[in-house]
């Protein structure tokens, strides 16, 4: 039986079993990053994290309510749902001839286009975001909606349709609002140029600006229900101005915004296109000329949407482009002209071969189907950032020795994101409130902790800050009285409140607890024997495949043993050398370990080692500046006296000014092989930058 030459019902054929191969490799429970966060917010109508997502939130609690799986399961399905979606649209604008595969029969051309629509999610960024939940498959829907209604609506529709398209762009992500805006501006001057503009699109404009502001609503009402979970206290215009603006982040990242180290972005992007794109490139390349025959208006459409996706994350996102947040449009968007590359090669090569009954056009889309098969094994062995099952298991054990009514303080996105899902969604423990440890820095999350957990200490703190006082005061002010009533632990990585806490730490796995100062170092160092001996417990637990080198579930475990190791590194304990090596063992490209086992090795006389330790860190994270402070001093001690003076200067150029620049260069002089490099470390002394009190570089532990 074949399909009857009816191209049509390919991508009905197809979409279905692609959506079931990605429900298949959904994640059971939470999973890492934000996912736990966003997919609690959904469940319980909460607000995540800036800025908002309110079309997200309001999609996954309508799958929730799907009578299948586990609740986490149905919130992940969004994204897979919207990938699917997306790509079948895209393809769709990109038609063409598909008769090779209308004329197979029709398990093979279901097969085939399946293969086609999944082909584009199987990259690992992608493939992250459509596998548990997340945001951005969303945003692809709805950016790629714009393309097609740019490209395939009736001219009299057209901009009442992106208009409309607008209005649902506003309530998910800055990057669809801005794509749909281009596209209605064009679609405008379409119709100014015809002289024919409808009154329809200012109906629908007003609409859509009704629609937006309804979504908008959802904010401040969410936090008014559920305080519990509430990114920032949204209830005044104030606050949900500087929410749906991400006022926070764009504060807290503005070194990074506007590609101030343009060439190290364009590194990091290079990297994402390899492992994303790869050969793919090739076949995309032959699908843009075919493109640019008969679809010529859909690829111009598909180049707005990744010149704009290629921009926002290289300029306006960059810290997002490396945590293989942004640049997906853009690799999502090569792979769908990949797909049109490969299936017009088959047709032409069919026509070639005289039809399409010859031996080539029979074995066309199987050739597909394989290609499919090697890049879907390809993208999961790729993919060990989204080993989700690790993430579940992780969640599973955070809680298991926390005694009854404990204050939890989350450094990292896995275990607060975990955390927020356990207690707010699934309803574990909610004894124990489970805190960022950046809220405890903001005088509103600091109201809004006060309001939540009815601690007064956090609303004296909040004061405090308000005040300007010194950081000391506002850490006192609510970590005692809550220290004395309630036990708290805290997650190592919090360097700021880590620094004023010397001395009341103490270590435990996955959480520390905190202690009277003055605790005796014999108990604090069994403490630590102890807090790895779980984390090797932990792996060993595991099954082997999700405690590999580099896994998800061992990049933690090497978080916990690194920042472990930067504490007794410059306390001068020994004990660091075996957390770091456990730590080079199980995040082997972790920039952050290379960096302190390289420190670790200066100390032991081996700066040639230590060298090769901070290049492989600065291949992987080039904008990690940090590791240039050690690579210095590295390379003075190998009498590299101009490569030494190199790794100064990229050092002193990632970092803001600070006072101890000229200790830390004076320090440096003192290993200058030679007058003239000395002489380039003194010359460098008062153009800025920030250096470590130490000479000898400072462990990295974030």
């Amino acid at each position: 039986m074949n399909i009857g030459g009816d191209e049509r019902a390919l991508p009905w054929l197809g979409a279905p079993i692609a959506l079931a191969a990605l429900v298949w490799s959904l994640a059971p429970s939470t999973a890492w990053f934000d996912s736990g966060e966003l997919a609690a917010a959904a469940v319980q109508l909460g607000v995540p994290h800036p800025t908002g997502f309110s079309l997200f939130n309001l999609s996954g609690h309508l799958f929730t309510l799907l009578p299948m799986g586990p609740l986490a399961l149905r919130v992940h399905l969004v994204g897979a749902t919207a990938g699917v979606l997306a790509v079948w649209l895209w393809l769709g604008c990109l038609h063409h001839s598909e008769r090779p595969l209308a004329a197979q029969p029709f398990w093979a051309a279901g097969l085939c286009a399946a293969a086609a629509i999944g082909l584009p999610l199987l990259a690992p960024a992608p493939l992250q975001h459509v596998r548990a939940a997340e945001v951005y498959p969303l945003t692809w829907l709805v950016a790629v909606g714009a393309l097609a209604a740019w490209q395939r609506v009736d001219a009299r529709l057209r901009l009442p349709t992106l208009l409309a398209l607008g209005g649902l762009s506003a309530l998910i992500h800055v990057e669809a609002a801005v794509i749909c805006s281009v596209f209605a501006v064009l679609a405008l001057m379409e119709a100014l140029g015809r002289r024919s503009l409808p009154a329809l699109p200012l109906a629908v404009g007003a609409l859509a600006a009704l629609l937006a502001l309804a979504g908008l609503a959802y904010l401040p009402l969410a936090a008014a229900r559920l305080p519990d979970l509430n990114w920032g206290d949204v209830r005044s215009v104030d606050a949900l101005w500087r929410h749906l603006s991400a006022a926070s982040i764009r504060e807290a990242y503005a070194d990074q915004i506007g590609a101030p180290a343009l060439g190290d972005t364009l590194a990091t992007l290079a990297r994402q296109v390899r492992d994303n794109i790869g050969w793919l490139a090739l076949p995309a390349a032959l699908g843009a000329a075919l493109s640019w025959r008969r679809q010529r208006r859909a690829l111009l459409a598909t180049g707005i949407v990744l010149g704009i996706d290629l921009a926002y994350s290289v300029w306006l996102n960059p810290m997002g482009l490396r945590d293989q947040q942004v640049g997906l449009l853009l690799f999502v968007g090569v792979r769908v002209l990949a797909v049109r590359g490969l299936l017009g090669a088959a047709t032409l090569a069919a026509a070639a071969l005289r039809g399409d009954r010859s031996m080539f056009a029979a074995f066309a889309p199987l050739v597909l189907l394989l290609l499919f098969c090697q890049d879907a094994a390809a993208a999961m062995e790729r993919s060990r950032p989204v080993d989700l099952e690790a993430g579940g298991r992780m969640a599973d054990a955070l809680l298991a020795d926390v005694p009854p009514g404990a204050l939890l303080l989350t450094a990292g996105d896995h275990a607060g994101s975990a955390c927020a899902w356990l207690q707010t969604a699934e309803g574990a423990r909610p004894d124990s409130p489970c805190v960022p440890g950046v809220f405890t820095r903001d005088e509103r999350m600091l109201e809004l902790l006060a309001l939540r957990t009815g601690e007064a200490g956090f609303a004296d703190a909040a004061r405090l800050v308000r005040a300007g006082k010194p950081a000391s005061q506002q850490l006192a002010a609510w970590m005692r009285p809550i220290a004395a009533a309630r036990p708290m632990y805290w997650e190592l990585g919090l360097a700021t409140e880590e620094r004023l806490l010397r001395g009341h730490l103490r270590a435990g796995f996955p959480w520390h607890s905190v202690v009277p100062a003055g605790a005796d170092s014999g108990r604090d160092r069994r403490a630590v024997a102890a807090a790895f001996a779980a984390m090797i417990a932990t792996c060993r637990r595991a099954p082997a495949s999700a405690c590999r080198p580099g896994a998800p579930l061992s990049t933690w475990l090497a978080h916990h043993a690194n920042v472990l190791a930067a504490r007794l590194m410059v306390d001068g304990d020994p004990g660091a050398a075996e957390l770091l090596q456990a730590a080079a063992t199980w995040a082997p490209n972790e920039p952050k370990v290379l960096n302190n086992l390289a420190v670790h090795l200066i100390s032991r006389g081996d700066p040639a080692a230590a060298l090769r330790l901070c290049h492989r860190a600065l291949v992987r994270q080039p904008d990690y500046h940090r590791v240039h402070r050690t690579a210095a001093r590295a390379s003075l001690l190998l009498n590299q006296g101009e490569q030494g003076l190199d790794h100064a200067r990229a050092y002193l150029a990632g970092s803001a000014p600070n006072a101890e620049q000229r200790r830390w260069l004076q320090g440096l002089t003192a290993l200058a092989p030679d007058e003239g490099t000395k002489k380039g470390l003194l010359g460098l002394v008062g153009q800025g930058g920030a250096v470590a009190p130490d000479e000898a570089g400072r462990p990295g532990s974030r």
